[in-house]
């Protein structure tokens, strides 16, 4: 977190290069942008890495963490430059709280905040350091999934409150809950298979030839796959696979 600057594209152009390139070309547009503009930056200056996010946000990895604050700070001078319409991201630092009883914290709730701190304030020094509470699987998939416990995503403008809560454990309503360091899962496109950006970003969605399959990585959509649907069967220990026609009315996994 400490290297990374988080750029946010919605209101660029969509024909800008923020949003049509690809990572090696905006890498290359903000390292050029940064050692033109400013002086702060020397002339062998070069970021260490950029992914494209979700929402519009393209992150910027800094080779250090001086020179990730340095951006932050002279992001005045820069970033017009860079695209109009285009903005620094406020930094957040998010934490998993694991097992939480689903119906205790309602993150759609504004209260939620409140309470959360109320609990932790030996941690977290005000109710505004809280940025977002979320269900880690989403709240609409964890309700139609009955579960009784869930995992929480709370994402917080504090380091150090992160960091204590990390070390110390959440506490809400009267009960302890362990709490680790939120780390999301790798970013895969499902319209050309690289990592790194997600579909509705992918710089090649307009090219069929780029085009691949989820299922069997061939040069055709998902829905085209033979291996769309198929079934299950457990025999002596081993899971056997055995496939069948897409329009098949057949669920996808029998299991006997």
């Amino acid at each position: 977190k400490h290297f990374e600057v988080v750029i946010n594209t919605t209101k660029v152009a969509e024909d800008h290069l923020l949003r049509t390139g690809t990572t090696a070309q905006i890498q290359d547009a903000v390292t050029k942008t940064l050692r033109e503009l400013d002086g702060h930056f020397s002339p062998d200056f070069v970021l260490h890495n950029v992914r494209i996010g979700k929402g519009n946000k393209i992150v910027l990895h800094a080779a250090n963490a001086s020179e990730a604050e340095k951006m932050r700070r002279l992001q005045g001078s820069w970033v017009p430059r860079l695209g109009a319409g285009l903005t620094v991201s406020e930094r957040t630092f998010s934490v998993t709280v694991h097992g939480v009883p689903v119906g205790l914290i309602d993150p759609a709730g504004g209260a939620t905040a409140s309470v959360l701190h109320g609990a932790n304030r030996s941690f977290i020094q005000h109710p505004s350091h809280i940025k977002s509470i979320r269900h880690l699987q989403g709240a609409a998939r964890t309700q139609r999934s009955n579960k009784t416990h869930s995992s929480v995503v709370v994402s917080l403008t504090d380091a150090r409150a992160a960091d204590d809560l990390i070390c110390h454990g959440t506490s809400f309503d009267g009960q302890h809950f362990a709490t680790e360091k939120y780390i999301p899962l790798a970013l895969q496109c499902y319209g050309c298979q690289q990592f790194g950006h997600i579909a509705s970003a992918c710089p090649f969605k307009s090219d069929p030839s780029r085009v691949r399959c989820a299922h069997c990585a061939d040069n055709h959509c998902q829905g085209n796959s033979p291996f769309w649907h198929y079934t299950a069967t457990y025999d002596a220990g081993l899971l056997q696979i055995s496939h069948f026609p897409v329009k098949s009315p057949k669920p996808y996994v029998i299991v006997e």
